[in-house]
């Protein structure tokens, strides 16, 4: 699912396009509605400005951001109403034209076709104006945002997915769908709106955002990125270290290491950068350490008691389960490789097939087959208090992994994405999220907000963020290894 770095929480304006324009023409006042093109325009400008928008209320005709709006409204009718006439009033062109302009990559010449157009300042990580052209006829039926990605499946109309971000629904991602029996396309927050098609304008220009848009950086590359990606293959003993790099959705290794014996069962990494892996068969685990982003054995020692599920919690803290048993630990990871039992809980129940630990210290416990979910709280000295039992999560999620303090719920088989929030123990479940693409095995979950999907049959990965209840896909990437059985978050280790 190929992506720019586009956040709509940050980079979008988070107020709907409900502008109401009085425009006197001649002493008669004309009445029209909506500055799709201004807020899409001026979008772009904060965006190559390094700005954020901060703004959340609708702002008036008097306010200089509100005329800042109106301003790159009038400049985007003035660019593109040249094209919208062009793309609509060619009687030449079919619906079945039009609509194949935004499904291909190239055209019979071997010249880009918009959706190809689309595609290289995806590629590019550039977010660029589309002007979306109705079914309907009229003045004032078209609409222009702000294209951030794309998928192509399989290579066909019915596989073409388009990521907006419309300024009619702010702090979302939205996606065009096509429509291929009828030659058109809906969005996923509107089944009755139809557009034939779009078309890209890339001569938006470079406008300074006057100062009530200039809020800060939004996502500066040099920010101290704290987690690593530990790779394990258990049919030959190979691993590596890795990092999702921002604002692209690089990854890039670091480290590749070999030798890791017996086949361990599970792996858990703290935001301490203490790893912890566990072979069931023999109660035997081993601890490691994250030095400058580097893998350092410390120790092997015998584990008390079986555990079939493990999850780090807080920042030196693992929780492990037997779910046979209904018993759980947490346990504490020193530098020095001591293993500490701080709380020995009992009871668990259902048996839970999905145990996910958050920074703060949240614990999230999640039983696939019913749906059934239980929450926890654990100190920062590894106390563990139970908290509640939400209520109506769907059943069947494959994955679920923390990205910070928010969770990401993955389903294998369609590839259903949702995600939730934890804090003070408590689970609040934010939305469903756009699709993504099915039969990933693995997904796992950075501290920092970073994601990566990753198939071992493949060799193929994805990587994304998650934050403030988006997730945002950044970048499709081929060429891993495949056969990687374990994935997990580690922390470099504090000095």
């Amino acid at each position: 699912m190929p992506g720019t770095s586009f956040n709509p929480r940050v980079q979008g304006f988070q107020f709907a396009n409900n502008f109401v324009n009085k425009i006197d023409v001649a002493g008669i006042t004309i009445t029209t509605r909506g500055r799709c093109g201004g807020m899409s325009y001026a979008v772009l400008d904060c965006l190559r400005a390094g700005s954020r928008i901060p703004r959340t209320s609708l702002p008036s005709d008097t306010d200089p951001v509100g005329r800042y709006l109106w301003e790159r409204q009038i400049q985007s009718l003035l660019d593109m109403a040249p094209a919208f006439v062009e793309k609509t009033a060619a009687p030449w062109e079919s619906d079945a034209d039009r609509f194949r302009w935004a499904t291909t990559t190239f055209r019979g010449n071997g010249e880009l076709e918009q959706f190809g157009k689309l595609r290289a300042f995806v590629d590019r990580d550039e977010p660029v104006v589309l002007g979306l052209i109705s079914t309907k006829t009229g003045f004032d039926v078209h609409h222009q945002v702000v294209g951030v990605g794309f998928e192509n499946f399989n290579d066909r109309p019915e596989g073409v997915r388009v990521r907006i971000w419309d300024p009619n629904h702010p702090g979302q991602i939205v996606t065009l769908v096509p429509d291929v029996a009828n030659n058109c396309f809906f969005t996923t927050h509107d089944g009755d709106t139809r557009w034939r098609t779009f078309f890209v304008y890339d001569k938006s220009g470079r406008v300074s955002p006057p100062a009530q848009l200039s809020g800060g950086f939004i996502l500066d590359p040099s920010e101290a990125i704290d987690g690593r990606i530990f790779f394990l293959r258990t049919s030959d003993g190979l691993g590596a270290v890795a990092r999702i790099e921002r604002p692209k959705g690089t990854v890039a290794t670091t480290q590749s290491l070999s030798g890791f014996s017996p086949a361990w069962d599970l792996v858990a990494g703290t935001r301490h950068g203490m790893l912890l892996l566990y072979h069931r068969a023999s109660n035997t685990a081993a601890l490691a350490r994250m030095v400058d982003g580097s893998y350092v054995f410390v120790r092997s020692f015998p584990l008390p008691g079986a555990f079939d599920r493990a999850t780090a919690v807080g920042n030196d803290l693992v929780f492990l389960l037997n779910t046979a048993a209904s018993r759980g630990v947490v346990a504490q990871l020193g530098k020095d490789g001591a293993f500490t039992i701080r709380h020995d809980i009992s009871g668990f129940s259902p048996a839970f097939t999905h145990v996910v630990g958050t920074p703060n210290g949240g614990l999230f416990l999640y039983h696939a087959p019913t749906g059934a979910a239980a929450t926890a709280q654990v100190s920062a000295a590894g106390s563990y208090q139970y908290v509640e039992s939400p209520a109506g999560l769907t059943t069947g999620w494959t994955h679920v992994v923390a990205a910070g303090d928010e969770l990401l719920f993955y389903r294998k088989s369609d590839g259903l994405l949702a995600c939730g929030h934890m804090s003070g123990g408590r689970f609040v479940f934010t939305r469903n999220l756009h699709g993504h693409y099915p039969g990933w095995t693995h997904l796992v979950g950075a501290a920092d907000g970073g994601v990566m999907f990753y198939g071992a049959d493949s060799g193929s990965a994805c990587t994304g963020w998650l934050r403030d209840g988006c997730y945002m896909s950044l970048r499709h990437i081929t060429g891993f290894a495949t056969g990687w059985t374990h994935l997990c978050d580690v922390g470099v280790s504090p000095a």
